[in-house]
């Protein structure tokens, strides 16, 4: 609401549970410990156009991430680019914020490094690549065009 007084907080509300992630840990439906979910706060701010600052965000810049070609068919080349060894974290989510895809999960040294997503099965949509380490995070909006 302060990056963007406009925002309700009925509105606030519902893309805070729209972005949540639900999966086995935390449950299908609503409950006292987690709430509607894990919160997937990159995923938000992203679609929100709102800058992401704060603890997160230790090495801004400490990563980068690409897509291309972008709209796509049947797949696209995601390019991760690290300035220093990093475990990280992959992943697709649909605009949902239900995870859709795990691209890769592991330490990757410096430098570029090329991975595909193979979106045979997934509806037209926009859909985001998520890029998350223990030191920054990014997203990239990639389209699906059948």
């Amino acid at each position: 609401m302060q990056a963007d007084p406009s925002l309700t907080r009925p509105e606030v509300e519902q893309y805070l549970e729209e972005y949540a992630l639900k999966d086995d840990f935390t449950g299908p439906e609503y409950n006292d410990t987690w709430g509607h979910g894990k919160l997937r706060v990159a995923e938000l701010v992203s679609y929100l156009d709102v800058p992401l600052t704060g603890s997160r965000a230790i090495l801004p810049g400490s990563l980068t991430l690409n897509a291309y070609p972008n709209p796509f068919n049947a797949s696209v080349s995601l390019q991760v680019q690290l300035k220093n060894r990093q475990t990280v974290r992959l992943a697709i989510f649909d605009l949902l914020g239900r995870e859709v895809a795990v691209i890769y999960e592991g330490i990757l040294g410096p430098g570029a490094e090329r991975f595909t997503w193979q979106a045979e099965g997934m509806s037209s949509g926009i859909y985001w690549a998520t890029l998350e380490s223990d030191l920054d995070q990014t997203a990239k909006k990639v389209v699906v065009l059948k």
